[in-house]
């Protein structure tokens, strides 16, 4: 799954690949399902002659603001990308633009979905927007309001992390991260860390996504992250516990241990408490 670092780096490069670009012609090579059951030719005929303003994110969607009052909407799902080149097999979307080179999205799994919407009815479309909470690289919270949330909560530490209704956009990977980083179990409730607890997490939680946004993201599995031009992300050479079951925990040079809690591969050291 694709988390939030590593959608905010894709952002940045669509923003400053697109932003000011006319869009001249738009080739489909999709299931209608993805473009919302629009045909081909009506998906293209929305877009062409529109000039992209800007490239925004709401959690994991990227929003390209057009000129005509509309959003082009993308949700790359856990396989989708934009590339700069493609070979016809791959290309699930190509887009040409009145000047410079073209952009393909590819890769598009079953989850994946691109699709235009009146700016004013984004919302309506996408009912889940109103349920996001906190997004932490676009909106982050002040400590006291953060600390507040937290100790209210009684559910164990991982759960809540991962829980999009209180912040948006993480997986297990970062999760396991900022929970090594501040010390804490991932079966620790809540309510039950000391204020200086709450403020090492609050630290943790922002200096781990911002220094993997800062890596380009974390290149996982096959389908991991990669830039425009196909290089793949480095935050994976910097993951402190996430998928490094039996290596020695940095900070107690003790065996990382992976176990499954509540439905998540989780990776943990002695240290966390």
């Amino acid at each position: 799954m694709r988390e939030l670092p590593e959608i905010e780096v894709i952002r940045r490069e669509l923003e400053r690949e697109l932003a000011g670009r006319i869009i001249k012609s738009v080739d489909a090579q999709v299931p209608a399902s993805v473009t919302r059951k629009q045909t081909k030719k009506a998906f293209a005929e929305q877009l062409e002659g529109v000039k992209v303003e800007s490239v925004t994110r709401r959690a994991l969607l990227l929003l390209l603001s057009l000129d005509d009052e509309r959003i082009l909407v993308v949700r790359l799902g856990n396989t989708g990308t934009f590339r700069k080149a493609a070979s016809a097999d791959t290309a699930g979307v190509t887009f040409t633009f009145t000047q410079g080179t073209p952009l393909y999205l590819v890769d598009l799994g079953k989850d994946a979905e691109v699709f235009v919407v009146a700016a004013d009815e984004l919302d309506a479309a996408l009912p889940e927007l109103a349920t996001f909470g906190f997004d932490p690289l676009d909106q982050p919270m002040t400590w006291p309001r953060f600390s507040d949330l937290v100790s209210r909560r009684h559910e164990p530490m991982k759960r809540l992390l991962l829980d999009s209704t209180f912040m948006c956009g993480l997986g297990d990977v970062y999760v396991d991260e900022i929970l090594f980083e501040a010390g804490i179990r991932h079966d620790r409730k809540c309510d039950s860390l000391s204020s200086q607890e709450v403020r090492r997490l609050y630290r943790s939680l922002i200096e781990v996504l911002h220094d993997a946004v800062k890596h380009r993201g974390a290149h996982i599995g096959e389908h991991g992250i990669r830039d425009l031009l196909g290089k793949p992300g480095e935050h994976q050479e910097h993951l402190q516990v996430h998928g490094r079951e039996g290596k020695l925990s940095p900070r107690s040079r003790t065996p990382i241990k992976k176990t499954k809690y509540d439905g998540h591969l989780t990776f943990y050291c002695d240290t966390q408490v």
